[in-house]
């Protein structure tokens, strides 16, 4: 397996884990039974295993969320954005829409998103903020 690609599964995992552990604590479901959501990656494709109903979502288009995932539409673009950076490397945040970790709609307190996106950054998710408005135009500062 493609190390490099191991390495970045590892590094979405650590964000959603802050994801999860702050604010509205998205993907998170230990106190329902479950436990926080994740990547892993099985015979080459990216999948993302929804804490609550403990599926394995194929996580490459939308299609393969019906039934199987939790939360909203914006969650579900941002895992869709976070296996991409998986499979490519490339920053990739914001391109399934809803403005991804710079999206004002997720709730959080505004310590805890400058959080995510320092996180996002560190691990090459998103180059800035200012690259993505470049890249994506319905981005609203």
């Amino acid at each position: 397996m493609d190390n490099d690609r191991e390495q970045r599964c590892k590094q979405a995992n650590e964000l959603i884990q802050l994801i999860a552990s702050t604010g509205w604590k998205f993907f998170n479901y230990e106190g329902n039974g479950g436990f926080i959501g994740y990547f892993e990656i099985k015979k080459g494709r990216t999948y993302f295993i929804d804490g609550y109903t403990k599926k394995a979502i194929y996580a490459y288009t939308n299609k393969f969320f019906h039934y199987k995932f939790t939360q909203g539409g914006t969650m579900q673009a941002l895992i869709l954005d976070i296996a991409e950076f998986i499979r490519t490397g490339e920053a990739t945040n914001a391109k399934n829409g809803y403005g991804g970790i710079y999206c004002d709609h997720w709730g959080y307190p505004a310590e805890a998103m400058s959080k995510i996106q320092k996180k996002a950054k560190e691990i090459g998710f998103t180059d800035s903020l200012e690259k993505d408005l470049d890249r994506h135009d319905y981005i609203v500062e």
